[in-house]
């Protein structure tokens, strides 16, 4: 029973979709998420769905989401390969994986890390990317390379930062009164010393 409805929609209402990846060249087939994975969809109803990352974003909790590079063109090519950008939805670790229409085998994973990647850009007339990454500590600089896995750092927008303290944040786990697992975000102020007593904020939703 495939699920293209928010899973976890707890409001007294319809349930929104989760989305479109796109289109492919005339039409013939959208892209449409599930809560992890990207399925495609022929919009005659002909032929059956087929999860195109191959059920990997549910078997890890990982969630795929379609990076179309091409900007100037908003349809998808079949004949080449998909970029994905992926989030583990456990560990909050994010970054890109490939795959391909066609082809029943799971993606392939080009970088993953714990930090934040932003979307993408390529030059149309070569192989160079243009992307931000960043973590709690590091400001989202300029990134470019070659490929997405290997890349240098061309910016430097926020020198300032490195004069104040920052801290560190730490995820956590906990189970709640009904039994629910929960994931959140701990902050810790620099220098942190955890045999000392320190104030807390607590936010929630």
């Amino acid at each position: 029973d495939i699920k293209f409805q928010n899973e976890e929609f707890d409001s007294p209402d319809i349930p929104p979709p989760y989305g479109l990846g796109g289109w492919t060249i005339g039409d013939k087939r959208v892209l449409v998420y599930d809560r992890f994975d990207v399925w495609e969809v022929d919009p005659a109803g002909v032929v059956a769905p087929k999860n195109l990352t191959d059920g990997a974003g549910r078997r890890t909790g990982t969630t795929f989401r379609v990076v179309n590079l091409d900007r100037e063109d908003r349809f998808l090519d079949p004949a080449q390969p998909v970029l994905l950008r992926a989030v583990d939805t456990l560990t909050k670790a994010s970054g890109f994986y490939r795959d391909r229409f066609g082809v029943d085998a799971a993606p392939e994973k080009i970088v993953m890390a714990d930090r934040n990647f932003g979307a993408p850009q390529k030059a149309r007339d070569a192989e160079q990317f243009l992307f931000t990454q960043s973590t709690f500590r590091e400001f989202p600089d300029l990134w470019t390379g070659t490929t997405l896995a290997a890349a240098s750092k061309i910016s430097n927008a926020n020198p300032q930062d490195t004069q104040y303290p920052r801290g560190s944040v730490e995820l956590v786990s906990w189970v709640n009164s009904d039994g629910v697992p929960l994931r959140g975000l701990l902050y810790k102020p620099e220098n942190f010393d955890p045999n000392r007593q320190w104030p807390m904020v607590v936010y929630f939703y």
